[in-house]
């Protein structure tokens, strides 16, 4: 039996659920497979399954955590969402099993180790981001030191893989673990024809995902970039779809910007890439200062065959766009838009490269292969 332990639930549009979600499904074609979800952020389902058995003493007892938690003392996060899960799989696993576990968040990296020790089962643990170089989370010393020493307890241990979706994401957990494997993230990838770049005078753009989230963006500088963008070029309307969660510095930026003539700037509710549809082009946000950033939004972009304007310099999703000629790459600053209209408007196409390596029947293909 393969088991899947999941931050978020199969209804989730978060990008980050896609990964393991097609996993579970892929999987099921060749092993049963238990996908297991205590949500409490998703959606408002999970927070009621995660609240139904907790009273006054257990709230409490989860606040005072999440304090000490903060202040570096401690490496669990949520301690009841951690009893929940281990009982859920006390009662379940066997040492012939597999518990695939993935990060953000730490109390799942945790609960996997604890089941993997407990049962002798294979352990998967799955890195979506930096956990010790550029993390989510912010660790003190004292916990990042408590992490280090954990790893390298358990990293020797022959039921321990680990997958990381960049090389230097994986390059930075070699030290610690013997058996780190690259998984990138990945989409369906039907049609491998080339896109033909042919812009009118009406341009849609998409912006897919948050804006200003657990990473700085400089998400001052995008606003400032999409000014510029319709102020250089007033013979063209841009329409600007955003689909996201976002807070209200990211409305107010939406509302500055209303009064540029040429420019629409419309912001949704976070909807699934199959309801999308056409673009001339999409902007991707990378995060500076992090080497080993692949963003989902990426991957978003790749099925729907857009062309991608990024301010992504020395993230690994900048080299992944320059290198399979999907659009264009750029240090962070408030020409990035000016730009890589341009370049688009003096090209011919793109999305000429072979780009198997996004699949998802490559990748899980591989990703499974490892796993059993």
């Amino acid at each position: 039996m393969i088991y899947i332990l999941s931050y978020y639930n199969h209804n989730s549009k978060n990008g980050g659920a896609y990964r393991l979600n097609s996993l579970a499904k892929y999987m099921s074609n060749i092993n049963r497979v238990d996908f297991f979800s205590l949500s409490i952020e998703s959606n408002f389902l999970g927070a009621i399954k995660y609240w139904k058995n907790a009273g006054i003493l257990i709230k409490i007892w989860v606040l005072f955590n999440k304090i000490i938690f903060n202040a570096g003392l401690v490496l669990t996060k949520d301690p009841y969402y951690k009893r929940q899960a281990l009982s859920y799989y006390n009662s379940k696993i066997k040492s012939t099993d597999t518990i695939v576990v993935s990060y953000p968040t730490i109390d799942d990296i945790l609960i996997g180790i604890e089941v993997m020790q407990r049962h002798k089962c294979k352990l998967n643990i799955d890195f979506r981001d930096y956990i010790l170089e550029f993390p989510l989370e912010k660790f003190s010393w004292l916990q990042k030191r408590r992490l280090k020493n954990l790893f390298k307890k358990i990293g020797d241990n022959d039921l321990v893989l680990v997958t990381a979706v960049s090389p230097p994401i994986c390059n930075s957990l070699k030290p610690y673990f013997k058996n780190v494997h690259c998984i990138t993230n990945f989409r369906p990838l039907a049609d491998v024809s080339p896109v033909l770049l042919d812009l009118g005078k009406d341009i849609k753009v998409l912006y897919f995902g948050s804006i200003s989230d657990s990473f700085d963006r400089s998400s001052k500088i995008l606003f400032k970039a999409i000014s510029l963008l319709a102020k250089k070029n007033k013979n063209k309307n841009f329409f600007f779809s955003f689909y996201g969660k976002y807070t209200k510095n990211d409305i107010s930026s939406f509302n500055s910007l209303k009064d540029i003539r040429n420019l629409t700037l419309d912001y949704f509710e976070p909807i699934s890439e199959n309801e999308l549809g056409k673009y001339d082009f999409a902007i991707l946000w990378g995060v500076p200062g992090n080497p080993g950033y692949v963003s989902s939004k990426f991957f978003s972009y790749l099925q729907l065959k857009v062309p991608i304007i990024a301010a992504a310099e020395g993230n690994q999703v900048g080299k992944y766009i320059d290198n399979f000629s999907v659009g264009y790459s750029y240090p962070f600053d408030k020409n990035v838009l000016i730009r890589g209209f341009s370049e688009l408007e003096n090209s011919k196409e793109l999305y000429n490269s072979d780009l198997t390596f996004f699949s998802n029947e490559y990748v899980l293909k591989k990703w499974s292969s490892i796993i059993l």
